[in-house]
């Protein structure tokens, strides 16, 4: 696994990091690509539309619902163990989700992980198997990802450099 994890202060709109990586990965051939077993070893198979899954994961709700419960509490007593606490399972789904497996004849390759910690704080996960990126092909797709969020947020058009090289195009190579 190639995983980037960030935390995130402020608000993050999921169905725009969604949108925003489906771009990505139209752009990017190796975002689409399994593999197939075939009579000389494996295949690369490319999709022709990306389906990059984003899943959310909200620990801070539940936690702050918790502790609503105690009606005798006096208010903010509990909001730094609360903090506290939501920062831990945060953090050990994030450990969780860097370490979980790809099928790579199922794929897809890349996923994200979106955890909430707090009313205004994340953590994400872009992790990919290490058959379709490396550390510095992740950085590139992190700061596009980035780019296109910006963009469809403060609605103006998505506009990204070209890419010159697939990683098809580095294989042959």
């Amino acid at each position: 696994n190639v995983p980037e994890s960030v935390r995130i202060t402020g608000h993050i709109d999921v169905q725009t990091l969604r949108a925003s990586l489906q771009l990505v990965g139209q752009r990017h051939e190796s975002l689409r690509t399994r593999f197939v077993k075939g009579s000389s070893g494996e295949l690369q198979v490319v999709a022709e539309t990306a389906s990059i899954p984003v899943r959310e994961r909200d620990v801070w709700t539940g936690l702050a619902q918790e502790t609503e419960r105690w009606p005798r509490a006096p208010p903010g007593r509990y909001a730094a163990a609360l903090r506290q606490e939501a920062a831990r399972e945060g953090l050990a789904l994030v450990q969780e989700e860097e370490a979980a497996p790809f099928d790579l004849y199922q794929g897809p390759m890349i996923r994200v992980l979106v955890v909430h910690t707090g009313p205004r704080e994340c953590y994400m996960v872009l992790n990919a198997h290490h058959a379709i990126t490396d550390g510095w092909s992740q950085e590139i797709v992190l700061s596009e990802l980035w780019q296109a969020y910006a963009c469809l947020r403060g609605g103006s058009p998505v506009q990204l450099g070209e890419v010159s090289l697939q990683y098809t195009d580095y294989t042959a190579w």
